[in-house]
């Protein structure tokens, strides 16, 4: 009988005696320990972002709400609604002073559609505050932005709010006459462009419907701006 013996399997080559086997490359090692890190990284910032808000959330103006009816405070001033007219034209109105016949008259500011002017009493009650702004919502989905074209109303070079000692102006808002449903003015006051963690007070004019129509339609041709002025406390 003959046998026939398969060639032993082929042996991979063995280190020659005294050697120990090569290390695998520090490279291989460390790869899979930055992957696992940087998966855990990414999954604590995620959790983190349900249980912090971020820096824009939490010094955004703080908003309070209120009606013409009375004075809203917004912790850093209050602003009270004292009137609202409408008009077909605005100008800055003459000073009220001995010199008053003698100044030019004033150019108004024709609307397309209607002026909205909303006439305000502003408190700072912590501390001197210098720049208003203001907004007209006007209850159609729209916000209106108030004008620059005027200097005498708030918003213009030169105010100011000291503590504690109210002071009446006027903002205007040049408006679409079908775009008003139910107006509400939105007033911040602050310290200058950086506007975080300022008040802000939102104020419902009580205006809508017929009683909105009918201001509307009787609107003034004319109407002067007052500047802002200083009360006395």
């Amino acid at each position: 009988m003959i046998t026939v013996s398969a060639p032993p399997p082929p042996q991979s080559p063995q280190p020659p005696a005294g050697h120990a086997a090569a290390p695998r490359p520090a490279r291989e090692r460390r790869w899979p320990t930055v992957v696992t890190s940087l998966v855990l990284l990414a999954l604590l910032m995620y959790a983190q972002s349900f249980r912090f808000s971020s820096d824009v959330a939490v010094t955004e103006p703080m908003v309070a709400s209120g009606d013409a009816s009375a004075a809203v405070d917004a912790r850093s001033f209050t602003v009270k609604v004292e009137e609202v007219r409408f008009a077909r034209a605005v100008g800055d109105g003459a000073d009220d002073s001995g010199l008053s016949d003698f100044a030019p008259e004033p150019e108004y500011i024709e609307a397309k559609g209607v002026w909205v002017v909303v006439f305000l009493e502003v408190t700072s009650t912590e501390r001197q505050l210098t720049r208003l702004e203001a907004e007209l919502d006007s209850g159609d989905k729209n916000v209106y932005a108030s004008t620059s074209w005027l200097h005498n109303t708030f918003g213009s070079i030169g105010d100011g709010f000291p503590p504690g000692i109210p002071v009446q102006g006027a903002t205007a808002f040049e408006v679409p006459e079908k775009a008003l449903k139910d107006p509400v003015v939105r007033v911040t006051v602050s310290t200058g462009i950086d506007q975080r963690l300022s008040g802000e007070a939102h104020v419902k004019l009580g205006l809508s419907g017929d009683e909105l129509k009918k201001a509307i339609d009787g609107a003034e041709e004319t109407l002067d701006v007052p500047a802002p002025r200083m009360q006395k406390v």
